[in-house]
């Protein structure tokens, strides 16, 4: 009994961290970007400000850009670094936003 009542805690516990990304999307594209900076920077304990300052320069907070030597999304990811970090859509934010932070 103790067991499961510890068991169903933890579980609270980790549903609870989820990004608010995940479970209500932001009204704006701006809005979703922020809140995948702020989650991967809590989770990669990167300060938020740093994260904020990389989207800023290499891509003006445009998912979709993608630059004259391929770099692509809002972090910037070349090829082999999204590979090397698992992100299959670098224009998809979540998985740009976490490749890059990572």
């Amino acid at each position: 009994m103790k067991h499961a009542l510890l068991l169903s805690l933890l579980c609270c516990r980790v549903c609870a961290a989820q990004p608010a990304c995940g479970l209500a999307a932001p009204a704006t594209l701006l809005g979703t970007e922020m809140c995948w900076a702020d989650y991967y920077s809590r989770a990669y304990s990167v300060p938020l400000e740093f994260v904020h300052a990389v989207i800023d320069v290499e891509s003006a907070w445009q998912p979709y850009v993608v630059s004259a030597k391929g770099a692509a999304g809002l972090m910037q990811l070349m090829p082999p670094t999204a590979f090397t970090f698992g992100v299959t859509n670098r224009f998809r934010v979540e998985e740009n936003v976490r490749g890059g932070v990572a």
